[in-house]
């Protein structure tokens, strides 16, 4: 049995999705708007905290009897990136442990651990009540330019060094894991931004990156 001591951690909306964010794709069902909010997070305006309420707010103030079901009805239409599956398989077969470390809803990253089984995964946290109604609050694991926090977590963890870790993201908030990491890939950057750390790479699919990764590390 191959031993696990590699690590892969991966950005969840926009890499192992096709859509850039489970957060936008809500504000974009329900009409409502967050780019203010984000720019002011970004800026250093408002904490993520405030950032995140304020997104729940909103949401609120559209649909104020807005329910668990109701976001999972959205959150389940969005797409896999061609080739995920077989990727992942590949990484675990040599040694790799997988992790997402994302700012994205953790009831999207469990939707995706269904099917790929993750050894871990962190998100952040819509909260309900009894009845399945949303609250005006959230647990969150992930700050989105704090994500290297969270990969050093896991590595102390696992036991698993930074030469033998691998991150993958596809916007500037991933740079605080790939200073963490061997080696990174930014993948299909919005800002058309490049990889200071790692390799920039534009594709529909993950296919042929599990090579590519592999040889990066020089694993037989």
């Amino acid at each position: 049995m191959i031993e696990r001591n590699y690590l892969a951690v991966f950005d969840m909306d926009g890499v192992l999705t096709t859509n850039r964010s489970s957060w936008r794709i809500i504000h974009e069902t329900l009409g409502t708007d967050n780019r203010i909010n984000y720019e002011f997070y970004l800026n250093g305006k408002i904490s993520y905290r405030e950032f995140m309420l304020r997104d729940i707010n909103d949401w609120l103030k559209a649909k104020p009897d807005i329910t668990e079901e109701f976001i999972l009805s959205i959150v389940r239409k969005i797409e896999l990136r061609d080739g995920l599956i077989y990727f992942m398989n590949r990484l675990k077969h040599f040694g790799f442990r997988t992790a997402i470390v994302s700012g994205g809803l953790y009831m999207l990253a469990q939707l995706i651990n269904e099917q790929i089984s993750f050894d871990e995964i962190m998100a952040n946290q819509l909260l309900f009540d009894k009845s399945g109604r949303l609250l005006r609050d959230g647990n969150i694991m992930v700050v989105p330019t704090e994500k290297g926090r969270n990969v050093r977590a896991l590595q102390n963890k696992y036991s698993i060094p930074r030469e033998r870790t691998v991150a993958i993201g596809d916007t500037k908030n991933d740079f605080s894991m790939f200073t963490e990491s061997y080696y990174s890939i930014l993948l299909n950057p919005e800002d058309n931004a490049e990889n200071p750390y790692g390799k920039t790479v534009i594709s529909d699919s993950l296919r042929g990156l599990d090579e590519d990764i592999i040889l990066a590390f020089g694993i037989e």
